[in-house]
């Protein structure tokens, strides 16, 4: 499902978006910040959980 309710203004939105996202420090030469790539490949990836749970008494 699209984003946007009219697919013929995705350009001007795109356009809006990048230059915010230029602006932020997100996009930089044209191509998304190297910390930002990263931050978002991990964000496609199931994520794991590991814990670590100690009775330490205090419920006696």
């Amino acid at each position: 499902m699209p984003s946007i309710a009219h697919p013929e203004d995705g350009n001007g939105q795109d356009g809006a978006v990048i230059e915010q996202f230029t602006e932020m420090g997100v996009i930089a030469d044209g191509h998304v910040h190297p910390i930002v790539e990263r931050w978002l490949q991990n964000l496609d990836r199931p994520m794991e959980l590991a814990a670590v749970i100690v009775d330490v008494g205090l419920n006696r």
